[in-house]
């Protein structure tokens, strides 16, 4: 998840104006390593999150000279599941969607044998997921920029929630790439 530096993930009204798009090399290559660890990613579609995710990474991938064309490439073939309440009108390629008890269809990925699963987009997603204590392991990539309030990944959860730094590294184009696990108690 991309974050500022004061902790969000988003302007209130959603936007992601602010985020570093500038990577170097070794930023692209370490997020095709951390693809690679996943079975499938979940995407979150709701009223702020809609198809252009797809749109965006599929035309990727079909542009070689892109400097985002390899993880599109990952991303694009790696499968997806979309959760969302809402009406989903398009079809995707490797890719799924599931609807109903949000939160009980991800205990339920999450007992299945295999791999990681990654969640991308959806800050009002993420935050039920930690909220219900089905998040492992966190990946901050800290954007070089404070927006002064917007959307934080942390606003329901009750009492600390205590985690444990793994790797720091910072990166040439001026993000830290931060994975965190919860502490064991």
């Amino acid at each position: 998840m991309h974050i500022t530096l004061d902790g969000f993930a988003g302007k209130e009204n959603g936007q992601m104006d602010w985020m570093t798009v500038a990577w170097s090399k070794d930023l692209h290559k370490f997020t095709i390593k951390n693809l690679d660890d996943v079975d499938c990613i979940l995407v979150a579609f709701g009223k702020k999150m809609d198809d252009s995710f797809f749109s965006y990474w599929g035309a990727t991938a079909g542009k070689p000279n892109d400097p985002f064309f390899e993880v599109a490439k990952k991303i694009t073939a790696t499968s997806k599941i979309i959760i969302s309440k809402y009406p989903v009108a398009a079809e995707f390629s490797n890719t799924r969607i599931i609807k109903g008890d949000i939160i009980e269809e991800v205990k339920q990925l999450k007992k299945q044998s295999g791999k990681d699963l990654m969640v991308y987009g959806g800050v009002t997603f993420a935050s039920s997921l930690i909220e219900n204590d089905l998040v492992d392991e966190f990946y901050f990539l800290l954007n070089p920029v404070a927006i002064g309030k917007g959307l934080s990944l942390f606003d329901g959860i009750k009492g600390n929630l205590d985690l444990e730094l793994i790797i720091s590294e910072p990166d040439e184009c001026g993000i830290v790439v931060n994975k965190y696990i919860k502490k064991k108690k």
